[in-house]
């Protein structure tokens, strides 16, 4: 996913968005997060438009924000236009 972010707007924050992700998302096989994050984007109509995708919506809800088996590390690159891209995790992917 590109994000609306270059790698100049944030070069400066880099070690605090370094240190700010090991301070609040889990890692580790089958983590969950530790607060309920509910939000619309679960109750959208995509989820049951794509029969693979509808397999993974409660797993996508009970561990957004966190790095186990289908999101191996947390990835942000630069494109040659600068821009930040997020890499989705292999589980999402995939399908």
């Amino acid at each position: 996913m590109r994000l609306d972010l270059r790698l100049d707007d944030i070069r400066h924050r880099i070690p605090q968005i370094a240190a700010d992700i090991a301070a609040n998302i889990s890692f580790g096989l089958g983590c969950l997060n530790a607060e309920n994050v509910d939000h619309d984007l679960f109750d959208g109509p995509v989820w049951n438009e794509i029969a693979l995708i509808a397999l993974l919506r409660q797993m996508a809800h009970d561990q957004p924000g966190t790095v186990g088996p289908g999101n191996h590390c947390v990835d942000a690159l630069e494109d040659e236009g600068g821009f930040i891209w997020r890499a989705l995790g292999d589980a999402v992917a995939a399908h």
